[in-house]
């Protein structure tokens, strides 16, 4: 409504090296930026090896899973990074707040600095690793920092407009980066493919507590994914009440009336 969003971009990719760029995104739409760098990212990984854009005057892009998702699909490693103003897993802490639900332990502070359950306390997001190792998970913010906002030229993570807020007119200039590395270019055809398959089913195969089973990230989201394609996705209350608004604002039937 504000106007942030550019709704007609002129997203324009500039290849700076044989295996580099940088796309302009004009303060479109995040996803669309992110699709289009990654499949530059991969044309040029074809050639080179390797291939990694940078992206700037882009806006929120959702999850980063898709953009590397996109490049495995391809048969390339994918890695995808954004920056963000310091409030990255924001929407879980609000969405507790709605449905009236406590936050697990050492996710989130209150305004004292002090690690707190309760949605409406909560001031800021602890680093992964909590308030005891969380210099761990600060260290991996950096990197992703100076990856996205550094090399795009784009102003880091405490300069950045929030998601939400006063502000909705003026663009936010998030950066993100993306590489995709070819397996082929540094060992044998099969080689990383066998090595990838072995190290799964090993990880897979561990101890676990009784009645679970050792998982690799994503074979979590993978059974939700399948779940939910065959029952449909689940909506908290909060949500539905918001999904109606905006269906009865813009003059939208909800499917459920229609079946």
């Amino acid at each position: 409504k504000g106007g942030r969003i550019n709704g007609a971009p002129n997203m324009a990719v500039h290849q700076r090296l044989a295996a580099t760029g940088f796309l302009d995104a004009d303060d479109g739409l995040g996803h669309l930026a992110g699709y289009t760098a990654m499949e530059h990212a991969t044309t040029m990984a074809e050639v080179t090896g390797i291939g990694a854009v940078a992206v700037g005057n882009s806006s929120h892009f959702g999850a980063a899973g898709c953009y590397a998702l996109a490049a495995a699909e391809r048969g390339y490693v994918g890695m995808a990074f954004c920056n963000s103003d310091p409030f990255v897993p924001w929407n879980r802490v609000q969405q507790f707040g709605a449905i009236g639900r406590e936050l697990p332990d050492q996710v989130a502070a209150d305004a004292a600095g002090q690690v707190s359950r309760v949605p409406g306390e909560v001031a800021a997001l602890l680093p992964l690793g909590g308030s005891g190792f969380g210099f761990k998970g600060a260290g991996l913010g950096g990197m992703v920092e100076v990856l996205s906002s550094m090399l795009s030229g784009m102003q880091h993570g405490f300069k950045l407009l929030p998601m939400g807020g006063p502000d909705m007119a003026t663009p936010r200039g998030v950066g993100h980066f993306f590489l995709a590395m070819k397996p082929d270019a540094f060992v044998e055809e099969g080689v990383f493919a066998r090595g990838l398959a072995d190290y799964l089913a090993d990880l897979r195969a561990q101890p676990a507590t009784q009645d679970a089973q050792v998982m690799a990230p994503g074979d979590r989201e993978w059974r939700c994914r399948a779940q939910r394609d065959a029952e449909g996705i689940p909506l908290d209350s909060a949500n539905q009440i918001a999904y109606a608004e905006i269906a009865e604002q813009y003059q939208i039937t909800p499917l459920s009336q229609l079946v």
